[in-house]
């Protein structure tokens, strides 16, 4: 079990999470997480630990996200259905929070959501050639990979290299803005000078061209 939360009243001021417990209805009803036993009406620790680095770690009690929700949409690569997208609860309030507020100024395209962690963390490998690494970090339930804004208004991969005329970079921006507002963020990794993003965790890797990628600051601190 992660750390011990105190029963609180159910939150009324808003409508995504009934029993005001931090863990959204949707991830509470969602399928793959019915091991844990979450009730959308009845107050749930959170089961989540991040243990070690995003490098060299492993994930403790990993909820999982939901394949679709307000705002956003996880697209699974080479990966089958449930297999890359595990992470903290931090991470996924990080992710659904930045979602809700794109959906309200942005109905369409949503925000695209890639791998996040295995259910129980480590080596992120490839789907069937477990001898080829797919990421270094994503260990330990505290990043994703999220897809540059396109401006058609459709989702999909965008490579800056290859297409960017397609590239949004003010809709990217609000979306960034919008994600370390809903998160507590360590760093966003991206290729700065292709992208034109900012931001105060924003950091360049200019291998990063197909997608930005978000690290969380580990929820229950490091060292564990």
């Amino acid at each position: 079990m992660g750390a011990e939360c105190e029963q609180a009243p159910a939150n009324e001021s808003y409508n995504w999470d009934t029993d005001g417990d931090d863990i959204s209805d949707a991830v509470e009803n969602n399928d793959a997480n019915a091991h844990h036993g979450f009730d959308p009406n009845v107050w749930d620790d959170n089961p989540s630990i991040a243990h070690g680095l995003p490098n060299d770690g492993w994930l403790q009690g990993g909820i999982n996200l939901p394949n679709s929700g307000t705002g956003y949409y996880h697209y699974l690569g080479t990966d089958p259905v449930d297999r890359d997208d595990w992470g903290t609860l931090a991470l996924l309030n990080a992710i659904e929070g930045s979602g809700r507020a794109w959906n309200e100024v942005h109905s369409i395209p949503r925000a695209g959501i890639g791998d996040l962690s295995l259910q129980e963390g480590g080596p992120f490998t490839r789907y069937g050639n477990p001898d080829i690494l797919d990421h270094h970090s994503h260990q330990n339930g505290l990043d994703v990979d999220m897809r540059f804004v396109k401006n058609n208004g459709t989702e999909g991969p965008l490579n800056l290299v290859n297409d960017p005329e397609l590239y949004d970079p003010e809709a990217t921006q609000y979306l960034i803005d919008q994600i370390i507002t809903n998160g507590d963020i360590f760093v966003i990794y991206v290729n700065v000078a292709l992208s034109g993003l900012e931001g105060s965790v924003v950091v360049n890797d200019n291998s990063h061209v197909d997608h930005f990628h978000v690290r969380i600051v580990d929820p229950d601190g490091t060292g564990n």
